[in-house]
């Protein structure tokens, strides 16, 4: 299931117009994709820099247009069987490291078959319909925040040409291709591979053990269909909790709603200086257009960011209300 095809589901399953995801996954991907739902996708442009998790695993000898099995080969290079075994002998230390490698800030360039747009158009529209985009998108920078070796073995019976399957485990920001990752680390040795399982295990706060199928959705709504699905819903503030905390009263959102600014609160102040026992918000170098997650009384009210006047005061703005004048 596509990442579109995922929130088209989740829109019929609950009768809902208005929903949206965060981090599309490749089609050979599984595992965690964030679906917001009504209101709650006021919250999306706010889960743009996620961490994501994943879990890989690879073949080493051939190498597909697309960087994984779903893709026509387009390079075979075996490695010989004594190379092999030297890569696994003790424990594959020597895989392991390369991997390990991995780590820190790199150049990256997005592949042909992803959904990186070029003047209105995702790439990988132009590669299936055998026609070169206007121009490659640039490189990006991307941050690989941990790399871990998990496994290797021989498995000549999956793919004589790429009998050595690898499989790692990667905390990565955003934009990372995996796909992209793993070819090219295989190419810093010398050989071409292709990507054969992909799970994203945790999107930003969000983890696998958090998150349900299709089927048990759809599992749930049998059984339970006059309580409706709305208990398996997480609140938007669980996609939030990266954003620090300013508390509000319910004057103090009402005013923010009808566009009026706030003097800010002692824990937006300007920090003067820096003391071991300060809470951690106070200690925040306070940033132009700083945000900050509001809540209400009745729990989570918007975004609202610090907004310097012409006459320089500062005051806290509303970015964006999860509320509405009405509630």
């Amino acid at each position: 299931m596509t990442s579109f095809a995922a929130v088209a589901f989740l829109r019929r399953l609950y009768g809902i117009k208005k929903a949206g995801h965060c981090g599309t996954l490749d089609p050979l991907a599984d595992g965690v994709l964030p679906v917001f739902l009504g209101r709650a996708t006021a919250a999306i442009p706010y889960t743009d820099a996620y961490d994501k998790t994943y879990r890989v695993e690879f073949r080493v000898g051939r190498s597909t247009t697309t960087l994984d099995r779903e893709g026509e080969t387009d390079q075979i290079k075996t490695p010989p069987e004594p190379l092999l075994q030297q890569w696994l002998a003790a424990d594959a230390q020597y895989l392991a490291r390369q991997i390990a490698g991995l780590q820190g800030w790199q150049t990256q360039q997005p592949p042909l078959y992803s959904a990186v747009k070029i003047d209105g158009r995702p790439l990988y529209s132009y590669a299936r319909n055998g026609s070169q985009p206007p121009r490659l998108p640039k490189p990006r920078q991307i941050e690989v925040k941990q790399a871990a070796f998990l496994a290797a073995w021989l498995d000549p019976q999956g793919d004589a040409a790429a009998p050595l399957v690898v499989a790692a485990a990667f905390r990565v920001s955003k934009g990372t291709y995996i796909r992209s990752l793993v070819y090219d680390l295989a190419q810093s040795f010398g050989y071409p591979a292709y990507t054969t399982r992909l799970t994203r295990t945790q999107a930003g706060p969000f983890t696998l053990a958090q998150s349900l199928t299709p089927t048990q959705l759809e599992a749930a709504a049998a059984r339970q269909p006059e309580l409706g699905l709305d208990a398996l819903l997480l609140p938007p503030e669980a996609a939030l909790k990266h954003i620090p905390v300013v508390k509000l009263t319910a004057e103090d959102t009402r005013r923010l709603l009808y566009g009026q600014f706030l003097d800010l609160p002692p824990a937006c102040r300007p920090y003067q200086g820096q003391q071991a026992s300060d809470p951690p918000l106070l200690a925040l170098p306070r940033q132009a257009r700083q945000r900050y997650r509001a809540v209400g009384p009745e729990g989570l009210s918007g975004i609202v960011y610090i907004r310097r006047l012409p006459d320089n005061r500062e005051v806290l703005a509303a970015e964006r209300m999860f509320v509405h004048l009405d509630d």
